[in-house]
Order: C-alpha cells, then structure tokens, then sequence
C-alpha cells in the first residue's frame, strides 16, 4: 500500500465522524439551519463544514430549506432511522397488547380496519 493510501484510510474515521458531527447539529439546531450557524456551532474549519455540507447534500443526507437559506436533515437519514425507531414500538405494542411472538393468524399484527 502506498504511502498516499495509507493516509487517506487514516483520514478516513476522522471525516466520517466530522459528517456525523454536521448531521448531528443539524438536527439539534433544527430544521433551517444555515452553513454559518453549523461553522459556529462545530469545532472545525469553516471549509470543512461547507465540504461536508456540499456533500451531504449531493448525497441527500442533507436538503435545502425551499429558500435556499438552511438545511433539513434528508430522507435518506430517515430511512436509515426507520427501521431501528419502528422495531421497538412493535415490540412494545405486542408485549402489552400480550400477543406474543408465536406464529397465528395474524390478529396481534397491527391495527386492523376500524381499530
């Protein structure tokens, strides 16, 4: 492995976690968040956070405000969240609802028509 490899890997975890950083203050400032308020509120470069932004949003983990002025947190994080945030409220809803696991006909599946 070349020596240029070798310090792009080691970059590497250190731009994953500078993205998660972004995403994470995204969602804590809230929907509309602009690039100077992520700069402010995040320990690196103002190039760094615009290159992460830039990328984020071409691979729409971030999105435009329709004013074009702040950032939402895109759908893609959403699907990645879904599954994980749905799993346990089915968990839970059957446990109380004391249906089990086992296979039947179904009825502890979820909400039927007029439920």
């Amino acid at each position: 492995m070349s020596t240029e490899s070798h310090e792009f890997l080691a970059r590497q975890p250190a731009a994953v976690d500078s993205a998660f950083a972004v995403l994470e203050a995204v969602a804590r400032l809230g929907p509309g968040v602009t690039a100077r308020q992520l700069t402010e509120a995040l320990p690196m470069s103002r190039a760094s956070v615009y290159r992460i932004i830039k990328h984020l949003v071409g691979n729409e983990y971030l999105v435009r405000t329709p004013d074009l002025r702040g950032f939402v947190i895109g759908e893609r994080v959403r699907a990645l969240s879904w599954p994980t945030a749905v799993d346990p409220l089915v968990s839970s809803a059957r446990d109380s609802s004391g249906s089990g696991s086992g296979s039947g006909s179904g009825s502890g599946s979820g909400p039927g028509p007029g439920q």
